[in-house]
């Protein structure tokens, strides 16, 4: 069973593509989910955008702090045991959480995807960002690991946190930032 989720968004200055944000997180049709939107002090009609879905989201107006600090407001508001991170320029496609609960396990620390290149009308520009070959699977992430100290991720969008992992890891620092 996959977790309640929450996904959050951070906005700032980013009005022209919030709408289209927020409307793709509504459309998930994944029905356990709760939508935190962090309002980090825009001067443009970011607010007054956000403002539209209050029916439908929890709204936190805060004054601007940075990326940080609105990624750890989020967090701490979020609920769910499962935390999508998604920033106001990201488009959630269709059916992600769907597809994240068909392979989620109680074990299961983080699952990822590759993010569609889109411009800012959101038309798909035919490029993904990490380009992730079907074979790089969870054991291929693990012994790049050990050999590596790294592996291949996505930025802070185009993941699911189970919370027990991610609670490790918030409240997030200017050294150890969401991407």
């Amino acid at each position: 069973l996959f977790p309640y989720t929450t996904l959050f968004r951070a906005c700032y200055n980013y009005g022209r593509y919030v709408d289209q944000a927020l409307e793709s997180a509504l459309a998930q049709t994944y029905a356990d989910k709760e939508i935190v939107v962090v309002n980090d002090g825009s001067s443009d009609d970011s607010l007054e955008v956000i403002s539209r879905y209050a029916d439908r989201v929890q709204i936190i107006d805060q004054p601007n702090a940075g990326s940080i600090a609105a990624y750890n407001r989020g967090y701490q508001a979020a609920s769910g045991d499962a935390i999508v991170l998604l920033d106001a320029d990201d488009v959630l496609a269709p059916g992600a959480l769907e597809q994240v609960a068909a392979i989620w396990t109680p074990q299961t620390a983080k699952v990822q995807w590759d993010l569609r290149i889109i411009d800012a009308a959101g038309r798909d520009l035919g490029r993904k960002f990490c380009n992730f070959d079907v074979r790089y699977d969870a054991q291929r992430v693990r012994d790049a690991f050990r050999r590596t100290g790294t592996y291949r991720w996505p930025v802070s969008a185009g993941n699911a946190y189970a919370r027990w992992f991610a609670d490790e890891l918030f409240p997030l620092s200017p050294a150890h930032g969401p991407d």
